[in-house]
């Protein structure tokens, strides 16, 4: 396939130098992204658990939600520390 000059990655010489490492800048990128909105979920999630009363209190206040509030956590946490050790190694 022919390819222009002026649409071609600068400093790419073969499909190693250059096609690879945009995809795995994009890669971390998406991975970060997706990391941020798990996080904003478990915010929304937690002032809302803060918010809704139930029986006369919080439902924070539940052990059960404090359980799946503190997965959430967790699996954010996991995600974060997750993608903060593979971009090192990029």
């Amino acid at each position: 396939m022919f390819v222009p000059d002026c649409d071609r990655l600068a400093n790419a010489r073969d499909f190693e130098t250059g096609t690879t490492k945009v995809l795995m800048a994009s890669r971390h990128i998406i991975g970060f992204m997706a990391c941020g909105v798990a996080a904003g979920a478990y915010e929304a999630a937690l002032a809302y658990c803060l918010q809704r009363k139930q029986f006369g209190k919080p439902i924070a206040k539940f052990q059960l939600i404090q359980e799946k509030l503190s997965r959430m956590l967790t699996m954010v946490e996991m995600m974060l520390s997750m993608l903060v050790v593979t971009s090192y190694a990029f």
